[in-house]
């Protein structure tokens, strides 16, 4: 039931979002993707600044219309859903923004959201840099129908939004799922690869990255994907006729992308606990065996909502993980303890299992000495054991998930 009401309530505030879209009537420029997508929205913030407003923790099929007309959901309680249906044509009626230009992060977490959004949008201008299995579950009953492949059907329903542009597609010509839906657009499609990123060299407070000759730097650390972003970012620029800053000196690091932190026992964080796709967990392993450290650990958990593919999604993660030169790895949840451990066992990888964050916090202070570099991937509240572990309490108002609800919910896993 709750399916199919989502996008006949979603339809309700696009109704009102897309009048009040015709008298505000911005560019409208998109980025989407199976993951990066918020961090390339706070590297396009860094470029357009206020020229432009973004759409900040909204990217879905109810997001984007709140986000247009100002709505914004606050308790995430169900007696707050009156009031927001109530507060729509109110909404729709008040002044529009200043800002000439929309820039939007769009997410497909489910069959339609990319043809309902590319209809209510429909950008000039469209970023998509990756296609990959997150939320798959969603979208396996779609195979063996009309799709070969789960990927297949999750690219073709991002590719709604590629079929929905009208000015500029730039997109990974690297990545084949995206590849093959370049050819539904009228728009004119700008490719970014792999290979336009020669130098990438990461350090805990930058980044630095050589793309097509050009020295670039981003003021975090970041993996090597976001070498794609900054070429992406420079190719709109200079379809928008804005100056490139090739530093990003206005950047800010959404929370749980790689953000760095001090921990007790001169220890050194890295939180990357937003999300947990087998993209994001391979970046940010890479990332981390690039990355100059003494006593490496990792911590990471196992990845949700992947179906039918979940054994195969954790083997491919168990796989990843044995590529990295760690002294101290913990995997966490029941799907690495099934299916991502016996095969760090046949790889000969010595590792810790784990069921939830608690256990993980009680092997950490049972075993930290001083002067690691801990590597959090992963979500299922690991970024409540981060919080633990900060040398500074204060900083855990720059972790994700601060919501109350979130902090409700961390207590019952007991962190």
């Amino acid at each position: 039931m709750k399916k199919r009401l989502y996008f006949i309530a979603a339809r309700y505030f696009s109704f009102f979002a897309r009048l009040k879209l015709q008298r505000w009537h911005p560019r409208i420029f998109v980025v989407t993707g199976s993951s990066g997508k918020t961090t390339t929205l706070h590297l396009l913030e860094a470029q357009f600044g206020s020229l432009a407003h973004f759409s900040h923790h909204a990217n879905s099929a109810f997001g984007i219309p709140f986000d247009i007309l100002g709505l914004r959901r606050r308790s995430l309680k169900r007696v707050e859903w009156l009031n927001l249906f109530l507060s729509a044509p109110i909404k729709c009626l008040l002044p529009t923004r200043s800002e000439k230009i929309y820039i939007a992060e769009v997410d497909c977490d489910r069959p339609g959201e990319g043809e309902f959004l590319g209809q209510l949008l429909r950008p000039e201008a469209l970023i998509w840099l990756s296609s990959t299995q997150t939320h798959a579950k969603n979208f396996d009953h779609l195979v063996g129908d009309k799709y070969s492949t789960v990927e297949e059907a999750i690219a073709d329903e991002f590719g709604n939004l590629v079929s929905a542009t009208t000015g500029v597609v730039i997109a990974n010509a690297d990545n084949i799922g995206i590849a093959a839906q370049l050819q539904r657009t009228k728009a004119r499609i700008v490719e970014v690869t792999d290979d336009m990123i020669e130098v990438f060299r990461p350090s805990l407070d930058r980044t630095h990255f050589t793309i097509e000759s050009v020295k670039c730097s981003v003021p975090a650390l970041v993996p090597r994907e976001v070498g794609l972003s900054v070429a992406a970012i420079k190719k709109l620029a200079e379809y928008a006729e804005q100056d490139f800053d090739e530093a990003f000196g206005q950047f800010v690091l959404p929370p749980g992308r790689s953000s760095v932190f001090r921990g007790k026992k001169d220890t050194v964080l890295i939180d990357s606990t937003y999300n947990a796709s087998l993209d994001a967990a391979e970046a940010m392993i890479e990332l981390f065996a690039q990355l100059k450290a003494d006593k490496k650990w990792l911590v990471i958990s196992d990845i949700l909502e992947q179906g039918r593919s979940e054994a195969a999604i954790h083997r491919r993660l168990a796989e990843a993980i044995g590529k990295l030169k760690a002294d101290k790895i913990i995997v966490m949840g029941p799907r690495a303890g099934k299916h991502t451990a016996p095969v760090l066992d046949q790889l000969g990888v010595d590792y810790i299992a784990v069921d939830g964050p608690k256990q993980v916090l009680d092997v950490l202070r049972r075993n930290i000495k001083g002067g690691e570099t801990i590597l959090f991937k992963g979500t299922r509240f690991l970024e409540g054991v981060v919080e633990k572990l900060l040398a500074n309490p204060d900083d855990a108002q720059l972790l994700c998930r601060r919501e109350p609800v979130w902090q409700k919910r961390r207590k019952r896993f007991g962190i």
